[in-house]
């Protein structure tokens, strides 16, 4: 990644130090307020200038412009209903970080930078997710983002009043991410009605929350059904990992593992117990391996076993238990 920014800078460049040696009719600075091939949009300034020097025969010139965006915003987010009056945190997200992106136009046009054009062009987004929960400070993360994307677009550049111009730009901007990864994000506090709607929609469930209540909800609707769940938790330097196949009758449910209806959720308090960064990867890693072997349909899962991790000690054990009888999954 550094390696292809390094080169994309030199290319810019090299580029502006050429378009030097010749003199051209216009050079074009411009600001946005909506970036449409940036991955989180903020406030745009571009630079543009004709690297053609108009001596070619037919009509048509090139360009480069370097579009820089800066983004810094705020999203809300609802956390609190009282008496039917909803309070939001205004600033329960926070965005902020950059987006380069160079692009080659080739304008139709004896007028560039007026007119109908085609571009290419590529991206450097690097920007800082952070997340506060006011209801629960161990939820609040901070995560990083790198990405580089590619793609080509056309669009018309035209002046609407004398050294305004408004340019409408279509195109295809693919990153180095999977394009068929669809991710669906819910801003809410998850209850059971809401999560009745939300689990229907998926054939493969894992949890990875901290508290009883919303695991024995998980577990309950999972059940209910017939879902593939992994079950997941950490504390200090120990993990533990659950397997449940639902569409089997005859495997037991969390349930059956605590055999009780209310614990304490103490046990799991990472706010107080404390947790170790690579524990969460780990544990969160093989249940994602989980998820994978079911989809493959290869290897044992854990059915009726709970796999527990003691990474302090480096000592990894499977303990065996039944399906309780006056348990719901009977």
């Amino acid at each position: 990644m550094k390696n292809i920014s390094i080169l994309i800078l030199f290319l810019i460049i090299s580029t502006s130090l050429f378009s030097q040696s010749f003199r051209v009719p216009k050079n074009v600075v411009s600001t946005s307020l909506f970036q449409p091939f940036a991955p989180i949009s903020g406030y745009t300034i571009s630079f543009e200038r004709l690297i053609d020097p108009g001596y070619s025969l037919n009509a048509a010139q090139f360009s480069y412009k370097l579009n820089t965006t800066l983004i810094s915003y705020n999203q809300k987010k609802e956390y609190a209903t009282i008496d039917s009056q909803v309070f939001y945190d205004k600033e329960a997200y926070k965005f902020f970080g950059f987006t380069i992106l160079p692009e080659l136009r080739y304008y139709f046009t004896w007028d560039a930078p007026i007119g109908v054009y085609a571009s290419i062009f590529g991206s450097y987004t690097d920007y800082s997710e952070i997340y506060s929960d006011v209801n629960n400070e161990a939820t609040s993360y901070e995560k990083k983002y790198s990405i580089i994307g590619r793609g080509i677009g056309a669009g018309f550049q035209f002046k609407f009043f004398e050294s305004y111009t408004l340019d409408i730009i279509g195109g295809y901007h693919p990153q180095n991410i999977n394009s068929k990864t669809k991710i669906d994000t819910y801003n809410f506090k998850l209850d059971r009605k809401k999560f009745i709607k939300i689990v229907k929609n998926y054939d493969y469930i894992v949890d990875g929350t901290d508290n009883f209540e919303t695991k024995f909800l998980i577990n309950d609707l999972s059940l209910k059904n017939k879902k593939f769940l992994v079950t997941g938790a950490i504390s200090k330097f120990d993990g533990h990992i659950f397997t449940f196949d639902f569409s089997n009758k005859k495997n037991p449910c969390l349930k059956c593992f605590y055999q009780e209806e209310t614990i304490s959720d103490d046990i799991l308090n990472c706010e107080y117990e404390g947790v170790i960064g690579t524990i969460a990867g780990i544990i969160g890693t093989m249940q994602a391996n989980e998820i994978l072997k079911k989809i493959l349909n290869v290897g044992n899962d854990l059915n009726g076993y709970i796999l527990i991790l003691d990474l302090l000690n480096l000592n990894f054990r499977k303990v065996k238990f039944n399906k309780r009888k006056k348990c719901i999954c009977n």
